[in-house]
């Protein structure tokens, strides 16, 4: 196993009903001044949004509202909501959304305080200076787990890009997960949820390259956990106790007690990356369980005995093999609908050409986060497979 480290430094409040009453706790500590992020729809569409100015109004604390944050955060919706903080010189932001907000949140709290364009500070070109401002975070869903990491995902659509700022400087200060906040989404939005958290933890696992017992046994764990809870959920949207693991399993899968210290890293969700960079209506769960089983077949050769003990785990086995894999990810698929093309979303087969060239330009340049290349025939194979 290699050596790895663990910096949390994050206040995580969870549990059923708390979101009003740890917001009157966290609001007063933020400030007097406060930027409230939202996205376009749902804190307004399911009266969040009037629970919040109400106990802004009841503790008397000045906020001004931005909700401007759309799918995949753009860099120029980062960099408005920025322009207001600094005009309106708020002291601590709040964020009430799903992975797109909570990603946007750090972005604005980072760009704030720091000079230069928010995309300067993506892929690690440039480190910020000075401390992010304060923020808090409240998931309205799971799946991404930023309320619990440092990595905000942005896109750039000038340039048809969808990067990531690595920085201990966004960490939230305060993090409130409320499960029955997500009572409001649909299955389908649910089932795509779900294959977040399960890549967050497979691709490492799949792509180590030591041994770690504690590691791969808490990923299996919580991989298992994942499956087994998102298929209750959508039988039954009110099983509470379904809901309540998977919001835990959203923030655990990424603080690297599934992950690290093994030698795995996240080849695949770089791949979706590319594709919503040039496809902003690809949602990003939808594109990795697009991808999985493409990935999947292409890593069976490289990964074998990693693929083959964790499905043994999965589906409590002594032995499997590629075609008992491909079996049951084909009955997991079905029973919770997932997607399995990208043809629904417009693409082509002849955007390939412009995935492989991005994929070329990130390997070459940024050499940190891609440990393997793909070489450009599997690239295609893979790509060309996510179509059918």
């Amino acid at each position: 196993m290699k050596s790895l480290s663990l910096f949390l430094p994050i206040r995580y409040f969870f549990g059923k009903g708390i979101f009003e009453e740890k917001l009157k706790e966290i609001i007063p500590i933020l400030g007097e001044n406060i930027l409230l992020v939202t996205g376009k729809n749902f804190a307004r569409k399911y009266g969040y949004l009037d629970k919040i100015e109400s106990i802004f109004k009841e503790l008397k604390i000045n906020f001004i509202h931005f909700d401007g944050i759309s799918q995949n955060p753009k860099t120029f919706e980062i960099e408005d909501a920025v322009k207001i903080a600094r005009s309106e010189k708020v002291n601590s932001i709040l964020g009430f959304g799903g992975g797109s907000v909570m990603d946007a949140v750090k972005a604005i709290s980072l760009l704030v305080k720091n000079e230069g364009r928010i995309w300067d500070y993506t892929m690690m070109q440039k480190s910020p200076k000075n401390e992010a401002l304060n923020f808090c975070l409240v998931p309205t869903t799971f799946a991404t787990g930023s309320e619990l990491n440092s990595t905000s995902i942005i896109s750039n659509q000038e340039e048809k890009r969808k990067w990531g700022i690595f920085d201990e400087k966004i960490f939230p200060k305060f993090s409130i997960v409320d499960p029955l906040i997500s009572l409001s989404l649909d299955k389908e939005y649910l089932s795509l949820c779900s294959i977040d958290i399960i890549t967050h933890m497979l691709e490492p696992f799949v792509t180590s390259k030591e041994e770690g017992e504690v590691i791969k046994g808490v990923a299996k764990f919580y991989i298992k956990k994942t499956i087994e809870s998102i298929k209750i959920l959508i039988k039954d949207p009110q099983n509470i106790s379904a809901r309540e693991n998977l919001h835990l399993l959203s923030g655990f899968s990424l603080i690297g007690i599934a992950t690290r210290g093994i030698g795995g890293f996240h080849e695949m969700h770089w791949l979706e990356h590319i594709v919503s960079g040039f496809y902003d209506n690809v949602p990003h769960p939808a594109g990795l369980s697009i991808l999985l089983v493409p990935w999947i077949k292409y890593r069976w050769n490289k990964n074998t005995s990693n693929l083959k003990e964790l499905f043994s785990f999965l589906m409590e086995k002594d032995e499997v093999d590629l075609n008992d894999i491909l079996s049951y990810l084909d009955d997991f698929y079905n029973e919770i609908n997932l997607p399995r093309s990208f043809k629904k979303y417009g693409i082509k087969e002849v955007d390939i050409e412009d995935f492989v060239r991005e994929y070329n330009f990130l390997t070459e340049n940024f050499k940190r986060f891609f440990p393997e290349k793909i070489k450009e025939k599997d690239l295609f194979n893979i790509f060309k497979e996510a179509l059918l």
